[in-house]
């Protein structure tokens, strides 16, 4: 699983969220769980950094078909960028 957020999320300041995800306590519930931080994205980084959140969506997507064994090959680059926008 992939999470993306950006470290100026609003979402991040409530009560105990920023610790909860930052010291790996959330790994428990999620299992493969990898996170990505947008050092300057807020609650919307699709929405500002679609091209970083693009090619972190890509590079994870070409991971996880290489350990399961399918294919992400039909998938372009312009696909991911509809997709994280609309997300």
């Amino acid at each position: 699983m992939l999470v993306i957020l950006g470290e100026k999320d609003y979402f991040m300041k409530f009560s105990g969220v920023e610790d909860f995800i930052k010291s790996g306590t959330v790994n428990h519930f999620a299992s493969n769980l990898e996170i990505e931080y947008v050092p300057e994205g807020s609650h919307f980084a699709q929405e500002q950094f679609h091209d970083k959140i693009s090619s972190l969506i890509l590079a994870f997507l070409k991971w996880w078909s290489s350990i399961e064994g399918k294919s992400c090959e039909t998938s372009t680059e312009a696909d991911v960028a509809f997709l994280s926008w609309h997300l």
